[in-house]
């Protein structure tokens, strides 16, 4: 018999969303008639949110769910989430603040966790591209970075 199937649409550190699809399998007097199978691509989280950013219509979408997801972390009060819940009020994926900073997503990622290890010139970035004061970037590290100790 097939086993069910686990398809991620989003995953993180300590979360993974997605679909979990199990067989259809029909039975006429007790006896199995048929099983509906389905074929499975497998997409990687990174490559099905480049084909959602490709529409114009969901790239808004997705911007405006980041917004909305960065806004409830800040009214949540969750300050070990600081420069994360900033970059994704301003609906900006990792990628894409990376793309304006000049570097990579993996720093992004980087300066997320610590931030405590970040130098002035990108935080001043962080807050040219976030469109904010440095104070309102120092706020977020320093309240995260309390957190953690």
């Amino acid at each position: 018999m097939n086993k069910p199937v686990f398809l991620p649409i989003h995953t993180s550190s300590d979360l993974a969303t997605g679909y979990a699809c199990f067989p259809v399998v029909f039975y006429r007097n007790d006896t199995v008639t048929s099983v509906a199978h389905t074929s499975v691509q497998r997409v990687s989280v990174s490559d099905r949110i480049e084909r959602l950013q490709a529409n114009p219509a969901r790239a808004v979408a997705l911007a405006k769910a980041r917004a909305r997801l960065g806004q409830w972390m800040q009214d949540e009060n969750l300050p070990q989430k600081g420069l994360t819940a900033l970059r994704l009020k301003a609906g900006l994926s990792q990628k894409a603040l990376a793309e304006k900073l000049g570097t990579q997503q993996s720093n992004v990622s980087r300066w997320e966790k610590s931030p405590g290890e970040m130098q002035f010139s990108t935080l001043k970035s962080w807050a040219v591209a976030l469109n904010l004061s440095i104070g309102d970037v120092c706020k977020a590290i320093d309240t995260s970075t309390s957190e953690v100790a």
